[in-house]
């Protein structure tokens, strides 16, 4: 004898997404497996005589390792989780009174896991749901095709929104550089202040950091920190250079202006040393070098952790939470 297995059109599931498989699998269940006794499995020779007995996965063995993978995997999208619930209730029907208990557990699943993951769009099976009050200014989704348009449209307001918030920063911090009054020369006050700010930088990168893990949009949150911690480094060492030229004449191989303070502390971040401005005194020396070993700080110690906290708010934003069963 040879064992039962799947027919031809049984044999494989067509490559796709979670929808593409509950109706081959509630075929097999129910055109084969519903109404069948699966306890034992006996293999005789042409004569009759038992060679092999084989104990085969009981009922709710076998919808389990049929059912409990797939469920995983719809709840990824309102429409497969459907499916699966279309997929069940047929099956409940086909199947013996003594089979449907584990049946209606994975329904009861693929319905909590609706119900909690898609609130919106998901109506329990055989209900009808209730027409929301209108709000003025805001329509529910009516199906997972207005869902998608809807994140569609989320995502262009967080794109703009953040491009115009990085924007709103580089404009505000270059604009309080050139308005502050900068005429009470260098001297202690001036090394102080900008210990305190480098201090203040890194609180806010160490704050930011964490705000990064927990955005919606993690990429163009870090991108807007950037944006915000950057030009806020550049000029707290542009303004030292600046008091440094008017209080200490001849620090610089040339006097310096604002934007002449600017151009150094920019050229110097980006390694980029044209020569043209140049240090002169030990001052102005070690405060460049300081800026260097804080660039290479900033450059790769931060960057490294603001690309991981990205990381770490993609997965969690990413990896949906399964269902306890």
């Amino acid at each position: 004898m040879v064992a039962s297995g799947p027919g031809p059109e049984e044999a494989a599931v067509p490559p796709g997404d979670a929808r593409d498989l509950p109706e081959p699998v509630s075929a097999r269940l129910r055109g084969r497996r519903a109404g069948r006794e699966l306890d034992i499995g006996h293999f005789a020779d042409d004569t009759g005589r038992l060679w092999v007995t084989v104990p085969l996965p009981d009922w709710e063995q076998y919808v389990r390792t049929a059912v409990d993978d797939l469920v995983f995997a719809a709840a990824g999208s309102p429409m497969a989780l459907r499916g699966m619930r279309d997929m069940l209730t047929r099956l409940l029907e086909r199947s013996p009174e003594d089979r449907r208990a584990v049946v209606r557990d994975r329904l009861r699943w693929v319905e909590r896991t609706g119900s909690e993951t898609y609130p919106l769009v998901w109506t329990p099976h055989g209900a009808t749901r209730p027409e929301p009050a209108p709000v003025a200014g805001w329509a529910p989704a009516r199906s997972p095709e207005a869902m998608e348009r809807n994140a569609v449209r989320r995502r262009r307001r967080a794109v703009a929104a953040h491009t115009l918030r990085s924007v709103a920063w580089v404009v505000l911090i270059t604009a309080f550089y050139y308005l502050t009054p900068l005429d009470h020369g260098f001297g202690v006050a001036t090394v102080v202040s900008l210990v305190i700010g480098l201090g203040l930088f890194g609180w806010l990168i160490a704050w930011q950091v964490s705000v990064v893990t927990r955005a919606e949009y993690p990429r163009l949150r870090a991108i807007e920190v950037l944006a915000t911690a950057v030009p806020l480094f550049l000029v707290l060492f542009s303004a030292t250079y600046y008091l440094l030229a008017g209080g200490v004449p001849g620090s610089f191989s040339e006097s310096l202006n604002r934007t002449d303070a600017l151009y150094f502390t920019v050229t110097v971040f980006a390694t980029v040393g044209f020569g043209d401005i140049v240090p002169t005194t030990g001052v102005g020396r070690v405060l460049t070098t300081l800026q260097m070993v804080a660039d290479l700080i900033v450059v790769g110690v931060i960057a490294k952790v603001l690309f991981g906290a990205v990381q770490i708010g993609v997965r969690r934003r990413e990896t949906p939470e399964r269902s306890d069963q």
